[in-house]
């Protein structure tokens, strides 16, 4: 069997949507997504047959390599080491589109609750820590408030827990005064070959928008939910604090968020460009039409009460 990652081949010069429905209709019943679908069931069919043929163990070390080398996937990564609810992790098609984007700078607009966007983000949080990046890493998870802060960080700590890793759990300390941040932080150290002699450390940081920890250079920075996030000067927290963080380390920003209007950054960031005039970030567009199993009769039972601008914002994702 042919052990290479199957890989996207998307054309970002528009947005990567799945059915492209954003109406209060349902899709076609022949409606096929942008992406194709069959690739993440590829990457998962690979890695089961890299257990079953007790490849990693294999007297090959070619063949070894190779099975090895599916973990630094990420969704093939959080289906061999990381469960939910007891079971393997299996990405939808849409959040493993995104996880398998390379590029520095994407943006996940999506709907709430239905399609796991905030698990998409957890997911790929969790698997960048437990990634070998051969150097020091940091990556920063930025929330809209304390309490979301938190939540975030308890999830990932949950995935990771059902790895087995030996992470450590460490306070955050204020770059400012010294004192306490309110904050946590998890470090993953790898060793040399003798097992004690400490090579680098990976860093997660879970924080509000407010946080000192945010003075750290980053490798890789989320944004949950940003389009909601109150008593923040958006644009200055974009181009004033989030992206010179990733000035020397050439470090990547995804947002996730549902959209809250054409006067929010999202929009804004939708539609920059390049001096060349294509899309300054690769942009992702999934709604309520894209999850499995999705039906007009839910549909209907979930709108009943909302503003047109509810629907749109919370399960249709327009701006």
């Amino acid at each position: 069997i042919d052990l290479t990652i199957p890989k996207y081949e998307l054309e970002h010069s528009r947005p990567i949507v799945g059915h492209g429905n954003f109406g209060y209709s349902a899709p076609l019943v022949n409606s096929v997504p942008m992406i194709d679908e069959f690739i993440v069931k590829k990457k998962l069919a690979l890695w089961d047959y890299v257990m079953k043929n007790n490849l990693l163990v294999s007297k090959d070390e070619l063949i070894k390599n190779k099975a090895l080398q599916l973990l630094r996937d990420k969704t093939i990564l959080a289906y061999a080491q990381l469960r939910y609810d007891n079971k393997p992790i299996e990405m939808l098609y849409l959040q493993d589109a995104i996880l398998s984007d390379p590029h520095d700078r994407i943006l996940f607009c999506g709907c709430n609750q239905h399609i796991g966007k905030s698990f998409a983000l957890n997911v790929d949080a969790a698997t960048e820590f437990l990634t070998d990046h051969n150097k020091n890493w940091i990556g920063i998870l930025v929330s809209g408030s304390l309490p979301q802060s938190q939540f975030q960080m308890d999830r990932i700590k949950m995935l990771l827990k059902s790895s087995n890793i030996n992470y450590r759990e460490e306070d955050t300390i204020d770059t400012k005064t010294g004192k306490k941040d309110n904050t946590t932080q998890l470090s993953y150290t790898f060793y040399a070959a003798d097992g004690t002699t400490p090579l680098y450390r990976n860093l997660l940081i879970c924080c509000p928008h407010t946080s000192s920890a945010l003075g750290y250079p980053v490798d890789a920075l989320w944004l949950d939910e940003f389009d909601f996030w109150e008593n923040c000067d958006q644009e200055h927290f974009l181009y004033q604090i989030a992206i010179p963080r990733t000035f020397r380390t050439h470090g990547k920003i995804k947002i996730y968020t549902n959209p809250d209007g054409k006067e929010k950054m999202m929009y804004k960031l939708w539609t920059d460009k390049k001096p060349d005039g294509t899309p300054a970030w690769h942009r992702y567009h999934f709604n309520f039409w894209d999850k499995p199993g999705a039906t007009k009769e839910e549909f209907d039972k979930l709108i009943i009460g909302m503003s047109k601008s509810r629907i749109e914002s919370t399960l249709l994702a327009v701006f």
